[in-house]
């Protein structure tokens, strides 16, 4: 079950970095946390999600992370769609200048 949160921080990740890319943002890196809580019977799927993007560059508009977070999880990434349908996501960002 880890690795589904491990494929729902690669995913998100991909798309916030290009996104953020695409629209010529000095993005130097990308650290994306992810931690879940499950359901206590079976098929113990998880309910709920808690992800820390922090994004480090120079002059990162925070308005352009969360229009990047939101394409991601909302139309871009398949695995956080699907892991949606079962679990509340809870989002937040840090932006680190650099």
């Amino acid at each position: 079950m880890e690795v589904v949160l491990v494929a729902m921080a690669g995913c998100t990740g991909m798309d916030i970095v290009d996104i953020l890319r695409k629209k010529r943002l000095n993005v130097t890196g990308l650290e994306v946390q992810v931690t879940g809580t499950r359901a206590e019977t079976h098929p113990m799927v998880y309910t709920e999600l808690d992800v820390v993007y922090r994004v480090r560059g120079k002059n990162i508009p925070a308005s352009a992370v969360e229009q990047a977070i939101k394409l991601s999880e909302e139309k871009y990434c398949s695995v956080g769609i699907m892991i949606g349908k079962t679990a509340k996501i809870n989002s937040r960002y840090e932006i680190i200048a650099e």
